[in-house]
C-alpha cells in the first residue's frame, strides 16, 4: 500500500520520529524530527510527575522494552482511556529502546482523526459522529495503509499526518512528517488500540445519560461497536504485543484529563482568540462520555486480551501485573 499524501486529513524528516508528539518535541511545523539517540537523552517528564512517579515509569517502561521481541520489525500497541498518561509512557519506552540501539517510531492514533468534513458526512449516519473521539472516526485506512508500509520497508514517500486538536480538523499536509530511515520498532498508541468489540447483548443498556438521551435506541453504539470489531480484526495480525494502561476507574480518568487540559494548550486560546471547548471539568465530563462504554469494556476484560496490563494507582504510579 502506498500512503496517500492528499489523504483526508505533506513534510518533515529523521532516522526514527516519534509521530503524534509534536506538542512534546519542541519542533516547529515542517522542521525534520530529530534522530533517535538525541532524545533519548533530552527527555523531559511531564512538569507535574514527581520523582517517585518519573521513576516508577522508568522502571516499568524498561522491562516493557526489553520485553519486545525479535530483530525484524515489530508493532505494539499501547491502548488506556484518554488522559491517563500514554503518550508520555510510550515516549518513555521509545527512549530506552532508542537507547539500546533500535530505532522507533510512535505513532499516535490521535493523528488519524477524521478532519471535521468527514466527520459532518459521517455524522449523516448519527449525529454523535460529529465529535471524534470513538472508533469509526478515525482514517483507519491511512493508518493501515502506513503501518504496512513500515512493516513492507517501503518508507519512500511515506508522510505520517497530524491532527490539530486545537483546531479539531487535521492538520495541513505541509506538517506531515517523512521518515527517512527504517524503524525496527513502531509503537502505536491510542486508546481503543488492540479492544475486542462487547457481544451484542451488552449494547441493549445505555452506560449514561449522553446514551439514554442521544442514542436510545441502540443504533449508535452498534456502529461504534462494528467499527471497534474491525480496529481489533485488522491489528490481530500487525501488532506483536497489546499492552494495557488500566486506571482506578472513571472518574479518576476525567480528572486526570482535567488536569491536561488545564497545563496544557487545550485551555490557551487558538489563534484568532477563539478559545478551546473544554474550559471546565464538565465539558471534560461531557467530552468524554462517548468513551466511557469502551473504557469500562476494556477496564473489565483487559485480562483476556492484553499481553502486559501497566496499573496506575491514585498516586499516578505504575506498576506492573
Amino acid at each position: 500500500m502506498r500512503s496517500n499524501p492528499d489523504s483526508k486529513c505533506g513534510a518533515s524528516c529523521s532516522p526514527v520520529y516519534h509521530g503524534g508528539m509534536s506538542s512534546a518535541s519542541g519542533q516547529p511545523p515542517g522542521e525534520p524530527a530529530r534522530g533517535s539517540i538525541e532524545p533519548s537523552l533530552k527527555f523531559d517528564p511531564p512538569a507535574r510527575w514527581s520523582k517517585a512517579q518519573f521513576e516508577a515509569a522508568q522502571a516499568v517502561s524498561a522491562v516493557l522494552a526489553d520485553a519486545i521481541p525479535g530483530d525484524d520489525f515489530v508493532a505494539v500497541g499501547l491502548a488506556g482511556a484518554p488522559g491517563t498518561g500514554k503518550s508520555s509512557l510510550t515516549r518513555m519506552v521509545a527512549h530506552h529502546l532508542e537507547a539500546a540501539g533500535s530505532p522507533t517510531l510512535v505513532l499516535s492514533l490521535d493523528d488519524y482523526y477524521l478532519g471535521k468534513a468527514a466527520r459532518q458526512n459521517l455524522a449523516l449516519r448519527h449525529a454523535l459522529f460529529r465529535q471524534r473521539g470513538v472508533p469509526g472516526t478515525h482514517d483507519w485506512t491511512g493508518l493501515l495503509a502506513d503501518l504496512d508500509q513500515l512493516r513492507a520497508g517501503n518508507i519512500e514517500g511515506l508522510r505520517l499526518r497530524r491532527f490539530d486538536k486545537q483546531a479539531d480538523d487535521c492538520a495541513h499536509r505541509d506538517t506531515f512528517r517523512r521518515v527517512c530511515a527504517q524503524p525496527r520498532v513502531c509503537l502505536l498508541e491510542g486508546w481503543p488500540i488492540g479492544a475486542p468489540p462487547q457481544p451484542a447483548n451488552e449494547l441493549a443498556d445505555a452506560v449514561n445519560a449522553m446514551e439514554a438521551e442521544h442514542d436510545p435506541d441502540g443504533a449508535w453504539r452498534t456502529l461504534v461497536n462494528d467499527h471497534l470489531a474491525r480496529y481489533h480484526r485488522d491489528l490481530e495480525t500487525r501488532l506483536a504485543q497489546r499492552w494495557y494502561l488500566r486506571v482506578p476507574g472513571w472518574e479518576a480518568m476525567v480528572e486526570w484529563r482535567w488536569q491536561q487540559e488545564q497545563e496544557g494548550p487545550g485551555v490557551q486560546e487558538r489563534p484568532g482568540g477563539q478559545a478551546t471547548h473544554l474550559q471546565s471539568r464538565a465539558d471534560v465530563e461531557q467530552f468524554l462520555r462517548p468513551f466511557q462504554r469502551i473504557v469500562t469494556h476494556m477496564q473489565d476484560t483487559a485480562p483476556r486480551w492484553a499481553d502486559r496490563i501497566i496499573t496506575i494507582d491514585n498516586n499516578h504510579l505504575l506498576s506492573l501485573d
